[in-house]
């Protein structure tokens, strides 16, 4: 009887104690519910709706001589960016609107490209976020990797759980068209919808994704085999994720992904002996053209008192591609071990990541290869005056290359290309009480092979050598700047071998108490190919800026360029350009 009283006593204790504390939690609730009532009775009150931003536009004049015309003479560029709170729910929104232009051939019809207009809203609360327009979002490296679309996207978090979804248009069709300066290569339109689900507490977390992709068959004409062999594509990748920490300072990640590809969607069918995972879930149709592949990435770290340790271990198969990303290297497996940390009070920083790859994962490829990949990155702060950064990498990166202005090269045409090797080095030395001199030089070097048709070309190679040295001094007294610079730059291309070393002087300085900013530059370039100096350029550039009214900002920039050569097939020429901008700030 006595131990039924004891343990009657001890419940009703329990009992008593929930309730108190469950009546804790709904009158902190409410407290809660209170304050933001009251928040929002003060921002009906006082200030419902912010907006603040800024919308700038240009008119740009070019005119050029002794060559055809590589651009329209008037075009223009309209850019908005607002934020938008209303009781705070915030409403990002971004707006670029441009003319068509014109893309002129050689020996052939010039092809005018449309006007566009780039508009996307992404409004936000606490604990969710829409996405509208031109937007892009990004669910893992293998499935919908930060590629921008056209249409419609949600984020929410409510507590520790999270979803997200999309629809839009990856890619706009473009028709083929021949010997264009800019190269287009034919697209078919392409669209996509994916999600995300999962459940993350801030230190443990768990993610499903599924993407689909998928071109549009008949969107543009099915281009001929001796333009392009781009056909239409169709693809369902499927991927878990997830993160756990082991203690407070281990912890294990993981990410698996499946991809269903098919990279014509104009072949036949395959109808026998398919089953529901080769359907993917009735997503997908099985093709003759039809692949199917995976990639897997892993790693455990270790958190320490000065940075962290984490080995990693990644596998792409051969053939491994998702529609959402923009170019996906694959057949290859790399282990590493990357760390992190800083030393001697901060003033040392080194992150480093080195291990092994090796590719030809199936053993069917002829190309087969087993290297050590590195990457080295420090940073020294030597003292108050000198700092100094260096690093190399010799990881496989895509990115995007603007080509240098050969005269027989495309001009102002960005190349995709994988880049192979990278080193750089760089120095920043600041003298004067006042610290008004600074010395600055660059030094950096790139190996890479392009990619066309999303392949990589292993016969197309391109190295770069750059070197930049430069000196700045401020007149402390009439903020007068002057500058000096030598750059050189060694060009080695699949067409040719490129030197170009270019001296430069500027200038700048404000008045009227810093409303009107003045700046002008002179430089000189000696071009040389094929170790043949064939040219020389003189550019003069002159930059206006005048601020009124606090938040209106009109500038005015000019351009004179000056190509002479006495080679014959390179053309002298003389090319102004003028642009006219006006900013408001609110």
């Amino acid at each position: 009887m006595y131990k039924i009283l004891l343990l009657s006593i001890f419940s009703l204790s329990l009992m008593c104690l929930n309730a108190i504390q469950a009546q804790q939690d709904i009158d902190k609730e409410i407290q809660q519910a209170v304050d933001k009532a009251k928040q929002l009775k003060e921002r009906l009150k006082n200030d419902p709706i912010k907006i603040n931003g800024a919308i700038s536009s240009e008119l740009i004049y070019n005119y050029i001589n002794g060559v055809p015309a590589r651009r329209d003479p008037f075009s223009y560029r309209l850019s908005a960016s607002l934020n938008i709170d209303i009781l705070g729910v915030k409403v990002p929104l971004a707006a670029n609107i441009a003319n068509g232009r014109t893309i002129y051939n050689v020996n052939l019809p010039a092809y005018k490209i449309p006007s566009y207009a780039l508009i996307g809203l992404s409004p936000s609360n606490k604990w969710g976020t829409l996405h509208l327009g031109n937007r892009s979002m990004t669910f893992s490296s293998y499935t919908l990797s930060g590629h921008s679309f056209y249409g419609i996207g949600a984020e929410v978090k409510p507590g520790n759980f999270y979803a997200a979804a999309m629809y839009g248009r990856l890619q706009r069709a473009i028709a083929a068209d021949l010997n264009t300066l800019n190269n287009l290569e034919p697209a078919y339109n392409r669209f996509g919808w994916g999600t995300k689900l999962g459940y993350d507490n801030g230190k443990d977390n768990i993610y499903a994704i599924l993407f689909k992709g998928w071109d549009q068959r008949f969107s543009i004409p099915t281009p001929p085999d001796s333009i392009s062999s781009v056909r239409p594509m169709d693809n369902v990748v499927i991927s878990v994720m997830g993160k756990k920490h082991l203690t407070d300072r281990l912890y294990v990640s993981t990410e698996y992904a499946y991809s269903a590809l098919t990279t014509n969607s104009h072949a036949d069918e395959i109808v026998s002996n398919v089953g529901l995972l080769k359907r993917m879930g009735g997503l997908f149709t099985p093709r003759t053209s039809t692949d199917y592949h995976s990639a897997i990435k892993s790693n455990i770290g270790i958190l320490t008192s000065s940075g962290n340790v984490q080995v990693n271990h990644e596998w792409v198969g051969p053939g491994y591609r998702t529609l959402g990303a923009l170019f996906f290297n694959n057949d290859f497996e790399n282990w590493t071990v990357s760390t992190m940390g800083s030393f001697l009070e901060k003033k040392i920083t080194l992150t480093a990541n080195f291990g092994i790859q090796r590719n030809n994962l199936s053993g069917e490829s002829y190309n087969i290869s087993k290297r050590f990949i590195g990457m080295l990155n420090a940073a020294v702060i030597v003292n108050e005056q000198l700092n100094l950064n260096a690093s190399y990498s010799n990881f496989q990166s895509t990115n995007k290359i603007r080509t240098s202005a050969v005269p027989f090269l495309q001009v102002d045409s960005l190349i995709l290309s994988q880049v192979n090797q990278n080193a750089s080095f760089s120095a920043n030395y600041v003298q004067g009480e006042e610290k008004n001199k600074i010395w600055t030089l660059m030094l950096s070097y790139q190996k890479a092979n392009s990619i066309q048709n999303e392949e990589v070309q292993d016969n197309q190679n391109m190295a770069n050598y750059m070197g930049h040295l430069s000196y700045n001094y401020v007149f402390p007294e009439t903020k007068l700047s002057l500058a000096s610079s030598f750059l050189a730059n060694y060009n080695n291309i699949p067409q040719a071998k490129v030197l170009s070393v270019s001296p430069s002087i500027s200038a700048s300085c404000p008045f009227f108490e810093e409303k009107l900013k003045a700046t002008s530059s002179i430089a000189y370039v000696l071009l040389s190919t094929n170790e043949q100096l064939n040219s020389n350029i003189l550019t003069i550039r002159g930059n206006l800026q005048y601020q009124f009214l606090e938040k209106h900002q009109l500038g005015m920039n000019v351009a004179l360029i000056n190509r002479s050569s006495k080679q014959l097939g390179i053309e002298s020429f003389t090319e102004f350009t003028g642009l006219i901008n006006y900013n408001f700030r609110f």
